[in-house]
């Protein structure tokens, strides 16, 4: 039989062994589960060095997150970084600025997030169904294309937004050809798909 005193040895034994495996982890706000540090993706942002929410809860999220919201965060984060070998580019646009999109805002704590309630599904050049999967790029995959390429992804001097969706093969193609000019190419190569070498 244990006496009181090999009770309590015991008992300040594991809440020292408890303590010390608390000191190598944090909990999850979001599944509130104690986790180990190597279960948190890294953020120089915060005090700690580590995102707020674990692996598992963070991979649930980006799964659960908006397509569009996704592209355009990811869009705006490769522009101002100039990712890939391109230049910077300036990116003030507003995710409602561009055309066929609409948002709503959510209280999210003291500060507020937002989620796209409606987004082009079709290309507005040859009417090709988006692929919003995201699951690498396709010819049909949803482009931010610089509809004058004069311009980074801004609103420009004429009160218009400078962005538009379209898909990753018209963009391609249309590079930075001067919208004017796309516009003519853009008809000459449709008469080309439809009616071949021959004028119809």
């Amino acid at each position: 039989m244990i006496d009181k005193q090999t009770k309590q040895m015991i008992t300040a034994k594991d809440f020292i062994e408890q303590a010390h495996v608390y000191s190598k982890g944090k909990v999850c706000p979001t599944c509130k589960e104690h986790k180990l540090f190597s279960e948190f993706y890294k953020d120089k942002h915060t005090k700690d060095g580590l995102k707020y929410i674990c692996k598992s809860c963070d991979l649930k999220r980006q799964h659960n997150i908006c397509p569009f919201k996704k592209a355009f965060l990811n869009k705006r984060s490769h522009a101002l970084t100039g990712r890939n070998g391109k230049r910077k580019r300036k990116f003030t646009i507003e995710p409602e600025d561009i055309p066929g999109v609409k948002i709503k805002v959510i209280p999210y704590g003291t500060k507020t997030k937002w989620e796209a309630t409606k987004y082009p599904k079709h290309c507005t050049d040859c009417g090709a169904q988006f692929d919003w999967s995201m699951n690498g790029i396709q010819y049909n995959s949803p482009s931010f294309d610089r509809i004058d390429p004069e311009f980074d992804y801004v609103i420009r001097p004429d009160g218009k937004c400078n962005v538009r969706l379209i898909c990753n093969s018209c963009n391609s193609s249309k590079l930075n050809c001067p919208s004017n000019v796309w516009e003519i190419e853009r008809k000459r190569k449709a008469r080309f798909i439809l009616f071949g070498n021959n004028k119809g």
